[in-house]
């Protein structure tokens, strides 16, 4: 073990870690924005930006599956930590052997790192942002805990004058309780460590038991809160959320009327029966059962394509032909697909915005219009790997935070200059079928 001081506080660290000990921090630049007051970044004008983003990925079918679908795909069977043992540069193959440590698996296990991992890539890829919650020992020995918050209940700290955010604030209801200033009684205050320094702020650190780490891929523009990657088709989303409730609100209040049908006068006035009615009653009777007669005889599945004679004459006042009975077939203006392709348009433009290939549902949606035609094996096998390579930027922050925990936690005890700790998800993949088999495991 090796002393140094940071900001006039004692660290002991290994000798692994000393050489990267500094008591410089990187330039960071302070606040710019000056709307409010709060002691917190407002996400959006009103603080509520998030619950919008929310509302969105709950309300929008697409959106929703490719996001959990993503998620699924990129955490696989959940982080394991293992042993490197070779590596290849050439290949980039790794050789990898399995952690027996009681003390780490235990830690794994109680920290259900599995649920931890879904719940932070599916922050930072459905609303563009990510908190940890860590909690240390009574001794303060050991990261004891993990934990990703719901991320709507998350604002971050403005920055002070050197530019740093030195907090977190959490509140379960921004909107009724979130006020102008901290109010203890509905919010919660976490210290942030410091960005790209956390395990040398985490150790510094000699009161409070609790600390946090934000997750954030890229901030260019966008002050504290970044916007998710669907957001450059959130206008599409509009659309797509809005297609079905026109389509139900249609199909709730529709009159679905297939035919019109005239009877002239002319037709009742030679119609024995009608003529021979001693008042207006009887002839109302008359009517409706010959309109029921008429009704019944062209509708019904057993009557499809049936015809119906009616006679006509020409009027010599009008000098136009007069039809006794006339039916007209009515146009439907909401044929059955009518918007459906502007669906499927606003579906392609939303996956497109999260580097998602629909050949993964097996769906094409690349052709022209609607949908097309279901991605054969090998288009969904390479769609697979394709998007599991793009998600090593989201797998890494989550080994971010297993790293800090590892060198906190004193886990690097089982390193050496030939075995190095690692966190790899364990993963399934689709093959072709003369390797034998339909699945084989993979580590990314």
């Amino acid at each position: 073990m090796q002393q140094y001081f940071e900001d006039g506080i004692s660290l002991f660290v290994n000798e692994a870690s000393v050489m990267y000990a500094s008591d410089k921090k990187i330039t960071a630049l302070p606040e710019t924005t000056t709307s409010g007051t709060t002691p917190w970044a407002l996400w959006g004008d009103d603080n509520l930006f998030c619950n919008r983003l929310i509302d969105d990925l709950k309300n929008t079918p697409v959106l929703s599956g490719a996001t959990h679908m993503k998620v699924r795909m990129a955490i696989g069977k959940g982080f394991e930590p293992y042993l490197r043992t070779a590596y290849d540069p050439a290949s980039g193959k790794e050789t990898l052997e399995p952690v027996l440590d009681n003390e780490v698996l235990d830690w794994f296990e109680f920290n259900q790192t599995h649920q931890y991992s879904y719940a932070n890539i599916y922050n930072m890829l459905g609303l563009g942002l990510s908190a940890t919650q860590f909690v240390i020992t009574n001794d303060r020995s050991k990261i004891a805990k993990i934990h990703s918050p719901d991320i709507s209940m998350v604002r971050i700290g403005r920055k002070n004058k050197q530019g740093i955010n030195e907090d977190i604030y959490l509140c379960a209801d921004w909107e009724s309780k979130g006020g102008a200033s901290f109010n203890p009684d509905y919010q919660v205050k976490i210290p942030l460590l410091s960005v790209g320094n956390e395990y040398f702020d985490l150790k510094s650190r000699t009161s409070g038991f609790e600390f946090a780490v934000l997750h954030r891929l890229l901030l260019n523009g966008a002050n504290e809160y970044p916007w998710p990657l669907w957001y450059a088709a959130h206008h599409w989303v509009d659309i797509s959320r809005s297609i079905p409730i026109i389509k139900k609100a249609f199909h709730k209040n529709q009159m679905a009327i297939k035919y019109v049908i005239y009877v002239h006068n002319s037709y009742w006035e030679k119609l024995e029966a009608f003529k021979n009615a001693k008042d207006d009653k009887t002839r109302i009777e008359i009517k409706k059962a010959k309109h029921k007669e008429i009704n019944d005889w062209l509708t019904g599945n057993e009557n499809a394509g049936k015809t119906i004679v009616s006679g006509c004459y020409y009027d010599q006042v009008t000098k136009q032909m007069i039809k006794e009975i006339e039916i007209i077939v009515l146009d439907d203006k909401f044929k059955e697909g009518k918007m459906l392709p502007d669906n499927a348009v606003a579906d392609k433009q939303i996956l497109f915005s999260i580097l998602f290939n629909p050949a993964i549902l097996g769906s094409n949606l690349l052709g022209d219009g609607a949908s097309g035609g279901g991605g054969s094996g090998s288009d969904i096998r390479e769609a697979f790997l394709v998007l599991l390579m793009q998600m090593e930027s989201e797998r890494q922050m989550n080994a971010q935070t297993l790293n800090l925990v590892k060198r906190y936690n004193g886990w690097n005890r089982l390193e050496s200059d030939s075995k190095r700790l690692v966190f790899r998800y364990d993963t399934s993949i689709l093959t072709t079928l003369n390797t034998g088999g339909s699945l084989q495991n993979a580590k990314a």
